[in-house]
């Protein structure tokens, strides 16, 4: 088994250990633990197998409803609430509506590209440039 598999192996373990921890202390079998995390029994049944690895989203999902923190390999993987004040320093990304950024394109905001890709097929591309 080489290092990477060795590790991955020691995470399922990890994490069916909290899911199984998180299903007694909630008092809750397998199927509705798998319904709480928006996952079928089976994939909840091959995850405590440690036939699989659950996806980021899955995992954080458990993590956010149970409460669960993992500690691999030195490093701790969870879900922290964030107080107002903190939510408050995160940027928050400058956006248009799609239908004002369409009214900001003048003649030379678009590209069109044609390539010939063979005798019965051209390919075509389109470059939108919107002006920040």
């Amino acid at each position: 088994m080489s290092e990477a598999e060795g590790l991955e192996m020691r995470l399922r373990e990890e994490i069916k250990r909290l899911f199984e921890e998180a299903m007694s202390r909630y008092g809750i079998k397998q199927n509705e633990a798998a319904k709480q995390i928006g996952i079928t029994p089976q994939q909840f049944g091959n995850y405590l197998a440690k036939g699989a690895t659950p996806s980021a989203f899955v995992f954080l999902t458990a993590c956010k409803i149970w409460n669960l923190k993992v500690i691999h390999e030195n490093v701790e993987f969870g879900v922290k609430k964030l107080s107002n004040k903190q939510r408050s320093r995160l940027p928050s990304p400058d956006q248009l509506l799609l239908f004002s950024a369409l009214k900001e394109l003048g003649d030379d905001s678009l590209g069109i590209r044609i390539n010939k890709k063979g005798p019965d097929r051209l390919d075509l591309s389109l470059e939108i440039k919107f002006v920040a």
